[in-house]
């Protein structure tokens, strides 16, 4: 029991030595945090592995693009403060399409993954993307004066 233990841990004790390393772009550290902790929390055998780690990072390649396009749309509506009516209806539009675009995909995302892990395991994926993105949180926090956010000035 103890050697499952600290075999699940290698995985997590590998990404915290290269968040340490400070030659690693920082979303690179983020992504190998994420896939260490999100491996250990599914405990995904080496064969789940393989499949499911090409289908989560196309899924959030796709998602990154998707939500780069709503950035964009949102930026253009917001650049002409005197936009016609028109044209801010179009961009609400797009943006609609965008999310609607989202949403199609992580259901997909969420189908395939199921064909992956299995239920128990996709269910415990979108729990541990959530603890993931707290912990995430609370170290970002500790990092800063006062815990908080960063300033706006």
């Amino acid at each position: 029991m103890i050697k499952k233990g600290m075999i699940m841990m290698l995985p997590l004790l590998a990404a915290l030595s290269l968040w340490s390393q400070g030659d690693m772009p920082e979303d690179e550290k983020v992504r190998q945090l994420r896939i260490a902790f999100l491996t250990q929390e599914l405990d995904l055998t080496v064969e789940e592995g393989q499949q499911f780690w090409p289908l989560f990072n196309e899924f959030e390649h796709a998602k990154d693009g998707i939500n780069g396009q709503i950035q964009n749309v949102r930026m253009e509506v917001n650049k002409d403060k005197k936009a016609s009516t028109g044209k801010v209806e179009e961009g609400i539009r797009q943006m609609a399409d965008l999310r609607r675009q989202l949403v199609d995909l992580e259901e997909q995302f969420m189908l395939d993954a199921l064909q992956i892990l299995g239920p128990e395991k996709t269910v415990k994926l979108a729990k541990a993307e959530r603890k993931f993105k707290q912990k995430l949180l609370e170290h970002v926090r500790q990092g800063r004066p006062g815990g908080g956010p960063p300033r706006r000035d």
